[in-house]
């Protein structure tokens, strides 16, 4: 009866002991997906770290071609109103000059009425020298 009992008590423990190398081999399997999902979790971590230094980089060019274009937008204004500056001072000295082509025509037409006067005077002065 005793070795009944040692025999059954030996049977569970060969059963119990069955099972816990089932559990732990369970748990060995669970730790080994679990690293291998961590190791996988790292690598796109990783992954998006590389991508994100990318983005920065591009961000950072980016950056300085938007400041460039700024830079150039500002010049451009610049330039524009220097041209805008100098188109009035052209028109303000096409007036000037208009104001004195007008005044020189002005003059010559008086110098022409002076001259014809002067004509018809030294014509009439030929005339009485003549009939002298």
């Amino acid at each position: 009866m005793v070795a009944d009992e040692v025999r059954k008590l030996a049977e569970n423990t060969q059963r119990s002991l069955t099972e816990i190398n089932a559990s732990v081999n369970v748990i060995v399997q669970s730790i080994s997906d679990a690293s291998t999902s961590v190791e996988q979790n790292a690598q796109s971590a990783l992954e998006l770290v590389s991508i994100s230094e990318i983005l920065q980089e591009s961000l950072t060019i980016s950056s300085s071609d938007i400041e460039r274009t700024h830079q150039k937008g500002l010049q451009d204004t610049e330039n524009s109103q220097l041209i805008k500056d100098e188109a009035y001072s052209s028109r303000d000295l096409t007036k000037i000059q208009i104001e004195k082509m007008q005044n020189t025509k002005v003059s010559i037409s008086n110098i022409k009425e002076n001259i014809t006067v002067i004509n018809d005077s030294t014509k009439a002065l030929v005339e009485k020298v003549s009939s002298l």
